[in-house]
């Protein structure tokens, strides 16, 4: 086994990894949108080293920060225990007139009804009140994402 493997298997263990993800259908004019959130006085640190995304529609998503919580609760983090307690880090999501305004953009590939893995090269650290979103570039596409993080104490 690798030590990835071994690494992941510990944080499992432990209780600290955890996954969510939704799908945002298309909907005539509106642009799609799916946040991961960190809502503030959590007390953890979410560190992200990869999300997957995908949409059978083309488009360019992007992918950064974006702090104002998106309007609709998905749901919190899933142990991947499954037996374990429930994250603090929630799935938001949004359908709009326009795309979900991103500061600091971190990646905005091109997807032609196509599904990517960002692997990032360094861990995003989301502390409380911090979020990130990707947000689809085009309207009337559906769009994908399932987030995978690790939950530290603050």
């Amino acid at each position: 086994m690798s030590q990835v493997s071994n690494l992941l298997d510990k944080r499992a263990f432990e209780g600290r990894a955890f996954m969510a993800g939704y799908r945002v259908a298309a909907n005539t004019g509106q642009y799609s949108a799916i946040q991961l959130q960190n809502p503030g006085g959590s007390g953890r640190v979410l560190v992200v080293r990869s999300l997957w995304v995908s949409s059978p529609g083309n488009t360019t998503v992007l992918f950064g920060n974006y702090d104002i919580a998106l309007p609709n609760l998905v749901r919190r983090g899933q142990n991947v225990a499954l037996s374990g307690p429930e994250g603090v880090g929630v799935i938001r999501w949004e359908r709009a007139a326009a795309p979900t305004p991103i500061a600091n953009i971190i990646a905005s590939p091109e997807m032609a009804a196509s599904e990517i893995n960002l692997v990032l090269s360094a861990p995003l650290l989301l502390y409380p009140g911090i979020a990130v979103v990707v947000t689809a570039q085009t309207p009337d596409v559906t769009i994908d994402c399932l987030c995978a993080w690790e939950e530290l104490n603050a």
